[in-house]
C-alpha cells in the first residue's frame, strides 16, 4: 500500500501582481512541502486587477 498520496486543489482568485508574487513566494516557501504546479494569469478589462488560476499539490503522508 502507499504511505503518501497527492492532494490537489486548483484556487480562482483576484489581485495585484504584486499580491501574486507574494502568494507564490509563501506558497513555495511554507513548511507545509506545498507545490505549484500550474499558475494562469489573465488581464481582466478595466480592473487593474489580474485574474489567477493556480493548481497546487501537497504529498500526505497516509496514516494506516
Amino acid at each position: 500500500s502507499d504511505l503518501y498520496k497527492e492532494l490537489l486543489i486548483e484556487l480562482r482568485t483576484e489581485g495585484t501582481m504584486e499580491s501574486y508574487l507574494d502568494f507564490i513566494y509563501t506558497m513555495e516557501n511554507s513548511l507545509l512541502l506545498l507545490r505549484i504546479k500550474k499558475v494562469q494569469l489573465n488581464a481582466k478589462p478595466n480592473n487593474p486587477n489580474l485574474e489567477g488560476i493556480f493548481s497546487i499539490s501537497q504529498i500526505v503522508q497516509i496514516h494506516p
